[in-house]
């Protein structure tokens, strides 16, 4: 409605309006990358797009965010856990019984070594300290900067994943019980019995509730331990769940029934079922039966993406209503979704191939949303409890029409820290910093006639997003200049890609025949976003005014990229009376 209201102003001011506004609604591949050695876990990405993996010949590799590759480093074992996160470190559990620490360079930072060999994936917490278990039953915590050990003891042979919830509680299962153990000294704040063990990660939501998922059936708890209720369908059946982590979406907890034939969606605080995939699609246009085996992954817009471990293909659907968007076929069968944000768009990449030999990434629509971190993709890399930023655009307001000087402000917060403020117009990044307020500053004048995308994006050090987007015009009445004014000077917002331009200024839309430009037969492009003509190439336009058959004459000037090609098309009025 409101591209519509911005529209109809752009008539009723007499101006030519052209919106191109694309919102994707799939992923699209970016790129594929083959390794020599299997893939042992689901990848790691950055925040710049960097994914890091470990394989099976006991390397450590990284890749650029446009799948190629950057560098890879030895390890003395073979790798036991995924590649955890934080900051410029990457942390790795070892089968030569080590912790290992690396820079985002590939260089070895520390090694501790341990009594017993690691046997879960490593939670990393808000603060970098890092917790995980052993096969000798002891739960770790370790310093994430030094690799020194705070603090370690038994749970159980039969020990679990840690899971970090927000108060900085560590919550791990030990055997039938699970123990909230204090972050400071681990000493134990309660153990309570949750009748089966479980080497399903735990995940939480916004007040620390548990979702806790033990022989194929689903238990939610509050953070004291306190049963809240079980997953019965609308029959009052108990549901038989798959033993993979559940995403937690607001307060819609998704989870798939066992062997991955269906998905249900339940309210979290009640234990109310919302829907379920099969009945919610029983009239959907996609006939589609879902074999979900591996874990989800949730973007901000509340759209769910799996790998179809049946097919292979990646497959979407909305978390508020279970309704089934589409596919489109992955290079990969049944593995977990890696979904981390890319500036204003999300980021996907997956473990596919023979062998697990291959990561194919994606671009998506937005990045991860969910009150935990799947900056790693799947909750198993920095398995915490961590809210998205809390983002405010301030200006401009959504639906206003601008014409003219205007600033995008925004502000953001976060429950640990916030690592990176952005502004993006479209899909092209304007203003960016590491604090919590940013702003930009521009004119309409820079921009083509239309309507826009101002978007504010927020990230944190566990690479959850917010973003915010205010829809508004840019409307530009030509310039009026006189006939013997000194030359104007043109400008124009780069397209982000290239740096060199030339500008054609013509007495014809189309630019079939060219008044005067910046190019020479020295040198066609120029290093600048703006370029005043010389009087000598001025006066060729004051020439064709004055040629005119009215006093006022309409020129067209425009702005090509050395690369992308074409960034602007204006228009400007002289007027031989003034």
């Amino acid at each position: 409605m409101r591209r519509l209201m911005i529209l109809s102003l752009f008539v009723l001011a007499g101006i030519a309006t052209q919106a191109q506004i694309v919102y994707p609604d799939m992923p699209k591949p970016l790129w594929l990358y083959g390794a020599n050695s299997s893939i042992l876990f689901d990848p790691t990405v950055g925040p710049d797009g960097s994914v890091y993996f470990v394989t099976l010949n006991n390397r450590i590799t990284a890749l650029n965010g446009s799948g190629v590759f950057k560098w890879s480093a030895e390890m003395n074992g073979q790798a036991l856990t995924p590649v955890a996160m934080q900051g410029k470190l990457l942390y790795v559990g070892t089968s030569d019984q080590q912790i290992r620490a690396y820079s985002i360079d590939g260089n070895l930072v520390w090694k501790t070594t341990l009594a017993k060999n690691i046997k879960s994936p490593i939670a990393v917490s808000g603060d970098n300290t890092l917790y995980f278990t052993c096969t000798d039953g002891d739960l770790y915590s370790m310093e994430g900067g030094t690799g020194q050990v705070n603090w370690h003891f038994y749970v159980d042979l039969q020990v679990g994943p840690p899971t970090v919830g927000h108060s900085g509680n560590v919550f791990v299962a030990g055997n039938a019980f699970v123990h909230s153990v204090n972050p400071k000294n681990g000493t134990v704040n309660w153990r309570k019995d949750f009748f089966n063990f479980s080497n399903v990660p735990i995940a939480m939501d916004s007040y620390d509730d548990m979702a806790y998922i033990r022989r194929n059936i689903l238990d939610v708890y509050d953070y004291r331990g306190n049963i809240m209720w079980e997953a019965y369908d609308d029959t009052g059946v108990l549901i038989l769940v798959q033993n993979v982590q559940p995403i937690i979406y607001g307060d819609t907890l998704i989870f798939a029934a066992q062997g991955g034939g269906d998905f249900y969606g339940f309210d979290m605080p009640t234990g109310v079922m919302k829907w379920r995939f099969t009945v919610a699609n029983a009239t959907n246009p996609h006939t589609w039966t879902p074999a979900a085996v591996s874990s989800m992954a949730v973007d901000n817009h509340g759209v769910v993406t799996y790998c179809d471990s049946k097919t292979g293909q990646l497959a979407w659907f909305d978390a508020a209503t279970g309704w089934f968007f589409g596919f489109m076929p992955s290079n990969g069968i049944g593995n977990d979704f890696t979904l981390a944000g890319m500036g204003s768009v999300g980021y996907g990449v997956i473990r596919s191939g023979n062998g697990n030999k291959t990561l194919v990434g994606y671009k998506m629509p937005t990045g991860p949303g969910a009150p935990w971190s799947q900056f790693g993709g799947s909750p198993y890399k920095q398995n915490r409890r961590d809210d998205p930023p809390f983002l405010s655009l301030l200006s401009p307001t959504d639906g206003q029409v601008i014409t003219g000087a205007f600033t995008a402000t925004a502000t953001a917060t976060d429950d640990f820290a916030l690592v990176d403020l952005s502004i993006y117009i479209d899909k092209t990044l304007v203003a960016r910093t590491g604090g919590s307020a940013v702003s930009f500053n521009a004119n309409s004048a820079l921009f083509q006639d239309g309507v826009y995308n101002i978007t504010a994006v927020a990230t944190d050090s566990g690479g959850n997003q917010a973003s915010a987007t205010a829809q508004v015009g840019f409307v530009n009445p030509p310039p009026l200049f006189g006939l013997t004014q000194p030359p104007p000077t043109f400008s124009w917002m780069s397209n982000g890609i290239d740096g060199k331009y030339e500008v054609d200024i013509s007495l014809s839309p189309t630019f079939n025949s060219i008044l005067t430009s910046s190019a020479s037969s020295s040198k066609q492009w120029i290093k600048a976003t703006a370029w005043r003509p010389s009087q000598k190439k001025w006066s060729k336009v004051q020439n064709a005014a004055r040629a005119g058959a009215t006093d006022q004459t309409v020129f067209y000037w425009r702005a090509v990229g050395q690369t992308m090609g074409l960034v602007t098309t204006r228009s400007f009025i002289i007027d031989r009376t003034k």
